[in-house]
C-alpha cells in the first residue's frame, strides 16, 4: 500500500484504517477537501493492489467525480485555475508555494492509483486521473518542474496503450526537450527520456508502414477479383 499505519501488519487491518479514515475525513471535511481525497485515493489504490476491481473502480469513479466537479481542474479543460490554497493556473515556481503540500500529497496519490489502474489492465480509466494530475501539477510547479515532466510521461504510456500514438509522442518529446534543459544531455534521465521517444517515433512508424501493407493487399486482392 501507499502507506501503512504504524502499528497495522495485516492488509485486512490496513484495508479498515483506510475506510476509517475515508469516512472520518468525510464527515468532518467533506467530500471535496483534500485529506478527503487523499484518503480515497489510498483506498482505490489498496483496492487494486488486492485485485478486488469492481471495488476500486466504484472508488475510482467517486474519486474522479469529486476531482473534477470539486477540484477546479477538468480534464477538458486543463488551463482552469486550482482553488485555495494553490495558485492560479500556469503560474511557475522553483518550490511549492505556502499551502501547496497538502496538495501535492494529494497529486501523488492520485497518481499511484492512476499507475495500477493501467497495470490492472484499465488504461482508460487510467487517462483521466493522469490527465486531471498532470494540469494540477503545471498549475501548483510549473510546466517544466520535473514532477510535471514524469506526469507528463505517465500520461503519455496511458495513451500509447490505448492507439493515440500521436498524443503520446508529443508528450514524449516535450519530456525529452524538458530533461535536457533541466539536467544535460548526458544525465541520465534525459537519456531514459529520449529513449522511449524513439521508441515511441519506432512504434509509429511500424504502424504506418502495418497500415500501408494492409492498404497495399487490399488493392491486390481487389485487382485480382476484377474481369
Amino acid at each position: 500500500p501507499p502507506y501503512t499505519p504504524t502499528g497495522v501488519r495485516s492488509l485486512a487491518q490496513v484495508e479498515a484504517f483506510y475506510r476509517r479514515a475515508y469516512t472520518a475525513r468525510d464527515d468532518a471535511l467533506g467530500p471535496a477537501h483534500p485529506e478527503t481525497l487523499i484518503a480515497s485515493a489510498r483506498l482505490g489504490t489498496l483496492l487494486l493492489a488486492l485485485r478486488r476491481l469492481r471495488e476500486a473502480e466504484e472508488v475510482y469513479a467517486s474519486l474522479l467525480h469529486s476531482l473534477e466537479e470539486n477540484c477546479g481542474i477538468d480534464p477538458a479543460e486543463p488551463r482552469q485555475p486550482l482553488p485555495k490554497p494553490c495558485p492560479r493556473a500556469g503560474r511557475t515556481a522553483e518550490r511549492p508555494p505556502a499551502g501547496a503540500p497538502i496538495w501535492i500529497r494529494l497529486l501523488r496519490e492520485v497518481n499511484n492509483f492512476a499507475v495500477l489502474l493501467k497495470v490492472a489492465g484499465r488504461p482508460l480509466a487510467a487517462e483521466p486521473l493522469h490527465r486531471w494530475e498532470l494540469c494540477a501539477c503545471e498549475a501548483l510547479l510549473g510546466a517544466a518542474h520535473p514532477d510535471a515532466l514524469t506526469s507528463a510521461s505517465n500520461l503519455a504510456y496511458v495513451l500509447e496503450d490505448l492507439g493515440r500514438v500521436d498524443e503520446s509522442q508529443h508528450l514524449l518529446r516535450r519530456v525529452a526537450v524538458g530533461r535536457e534543459a533541466a539536467l544535460g544531455a548526458g544525465h541520465a534521465a534525459t537519456m531514459r527520456a529520449e529513449k522511449a521517444l524513439s521508441m515511441a517515433e519506432q512504434t509509429r512508424r511500424s504502424g504506418q508502414t502495418q497500415r500501408l501493407a494492409a492498404c497495399a493487399a487490399l488493392a491486390v486482392g481487389d485487382s485480382a477479383g476484377v474481369g
